[in-house]
């Protein structure tokens, strides 16, 4: 049995479906990643433009108080 999704991943996967979505009905190939390192270094989403164009987009499911 798997562990419940936390609303984060849940929100995360659903933001990477519409990108995904939206680039496909628009005629574009997917060619998203993400990226981390080691260290803890992180992008949640690349979106690659082009060779040399890239998007990062963070994915946030609520405000972070403190």
């Amino acid at each position: 049995m798997c562990p419940p999704l936390s609303r984060g991943a849940i929100f995360e996967s659903w933001i990477t479906a519409e990108v995904l979505k939206a680039r496909l009905n628009a005629g574009l190939p997917a060619r998203l990643f993400d990226f981390r390192q080691t260290r803890g270094a992180e992008i949640d989403l690349l979106v690659e433009r082009d060779a040399e164009d890239l998007i990062a987009v963070e994915r946030k499911s609520g405000a972070n108080q403190g």
